[in-house]
């Protein structure tokens, strides 16, 4: 009794014929071009958000979040508040911050990123703030950071910020804008 074995690695299906028994047959029958097609999503997974708030105050709230696009809304979704991310992988940010605080003293400036970065990366921004005149009392610092980081899926991303500045006002405007690098 003579088997023969073919092996076709598209499908990876494996038939037995028996050369001298017609009754065993494949059950499926398939074109001799038949190949097995995988769709990938090619929607590039990119987005970008802004926020502006005035009277910034010693709080770690989460800022408010204007969507200026999102490319691929099943891998990011875009809340008031918060970014999902629904897709694992290595994302790349670039978050750029402008900060202005009218102050009786040297303010304190911190952000980050809740859910991208750990609480060892939060950035304190007092040594950085410049007086806008040395005659009046105006503070302002101008930011970017731009970093990778693995996020696994699903994630909830906040920008989290909070100012002390004494007595007086302070203001925050912004973008953040991600893409995924590779899955």
């Amino acid at each position: 009794m003579k088997k023969s074995i073919f092996f076709c690695p598209a499908l990876l299906i494996v038939l037995i014929c028996n050369a001298q028994n017609p009754k065993i047959q494949p059950k499926t029958q398939l074109p001799p071009d038949a190949r097995l097609t995988i769709k990938k999503d090619t929607t590039p997974t990119r987005f970008a958000v802004s926020f502006r708030e005035n009277n910034v105050g010693p709080s770690v709230d989460a800022a408010a979040l204007i969507k200026n696009y999102n490319l691929n809304a099943t891998n990011i979704s875009i809340n008031a508040s918060s970014i999902t991310v629904n897709k694992t992988g290595l994302y790349h940010f670039d978050y750029f911050i402008h900060y202005v605080a009218g102050a009786d003293r040297q303010p304190t400036f911190t952000t980050f990123l809740a859910g991208a970065l750990s609480l060892s990366s939060i950035t304190f921004l007092k040594d950085e703030l410049v007086k806008k005149d040395p005659a009046d009392n105006i503070y302002r610092g101008n930011w970017h950071f731009s970093f990778d980081v693995h996020i696994t899926a699903p994630a909830t991303l906040t920008l989290r910020r909070y100012s002390i500045h004494g007595n007086g006002s302070a203001s925050i405007e912004g973008n953040l804008l991600g893409h995924l690098v590779d899955e």
